[in-house]
């Protein structure tokens, strides 16, 4: 809440201003579009101030600020896989590479099935059709963005899909580099978001809730 206090002495109160993020890439005009770790990195940010910030803005974590302006990011995420490999992007930004899911935000009144149909066709050329819902993360952590405090909350869809059309290659101009095919033991050895372990867990218990136990926050910035 921000104080506001008048000349009788009584505080009137007005809630934290709440930002909300997605990203995608550069939208025709007249569609809103609305950071991945690949922001927690992203692409393109609308606001409600409308300020839009450069792609790959580092996000280190930082005590907990009341003062923080809440922003709530939500994104959908493919865990498209054929037999032991799967489907990585790799997200550039300033503070390095990594390599992440094919995904991303959603923009403004988006589904996020359409999403992740969308996401994955810009950053990887294929085509594809969804399966399953496999679950979802829910995650809050304090991040620095622009040398002010941001209270971010990410909440992130995970589907298995399923390859219609379209060819392997990579993005140009947009968050991510690279399109690759890993084999699903490799992960580990990659320097990877952790949505991707979110995710390849969801797809190997298909837990009935949906979710997996509690996750400790991580101090890496960024979501894929």
């Amino acid at each position: 809440m921000i104080a506001n206090t008048g000349a009788d002495g009584r505080d009137r109160r007005r809630p934290t201003p709440i930002r909300w993020a997605g990203c995608g890439s550069s939208r025709p005009a007249g569609r809103a579009s609305i950071a991945s770790e690949a922001g927690v990195g992203g692409r393109c940010r609308a606001t409600t101030d409308r300020t839009r910030p450069r792609v790959g803005v580092r996000m280190d974590v930082v005590e907990n600020d009341s003062a923080a302006t809440r922003e709530v990011r939500v994104g959908s995420y493919a865990v498209c896989r054929q037999g032991d490999r799967i489907l990585l992007a790799r997200w550039v930004g300033r503070s390095g590479v990594r390599w992440t899911l094919p995904g991303g935000g959603l923009d403004h009144a988006e589904d996020p099935l359409d999403a992740v149909r969308r996401e994955v066709e810009e950053e990887t050329g294929y085509q594809v059709e969804v399966d399953a819902l496999l679950g979802v993360n829910s995650q809050r952590r304090q991040v620095v963005r622009g040398g002010a405090p941001v209270d971010h909350h990410a909440f992130q869809v995970f589907y298995a899909v399923h390859i219609v059309g379209g060819e392997l290659r990579h993005e140009v101009g947009g968050s991510t580099d690279q399109a690759r095919w890993f084999d699903v033991a490799e992960v580990d050895a990659l320097d990877c978001f952790e949505l991707v372990g979110i995710a390849l867990e969801l797809d190997r218990r298909r837990p009935a809730s949906g979710r997996l136990a509690a996750q400790p926050v991580s101090v890496r910035s960024g979501d894929g």
